[in-house]
């Protein structure tokens, strides 16, 4: 399974600079070096929302363990 965990370019950046110290000419060559974020979106699985507090992603993230979990838990059907 592909998992994104996905927020806005501009909550991204500004995410990074406030953690690092980056200048913003930085960070937007590190995102602009990953993949497209609808590349990104359209090969998941799952996408976690990280626009909220902590608490929020955490669960999210626990939340998709979850899902995770149940489908290798899961029988396969014959093709």
């Amino acid at each position: 399974r592909v998992i994104v965990v996905d927020a806005p370019r501009e909550l991204q950046a500004a995410r990074a600079g406030a953690r690092d110290g980056s200048s913003p000419e930085t960070v937007a060559a590190i995102i602009d070096s990953q993949a497209a974020r609808a590349e990104r979106l359209s090969a998941a699985d799952a996408v976690i929302e990280n626009t909220g507090d902590l608490a929020a992603l955490h669960g999210r993230v626990d939340a998709v363990h979850r899902e995770c979990l149940a489908c290798t838990a899961a029988p396969r059907r014959p093709p």
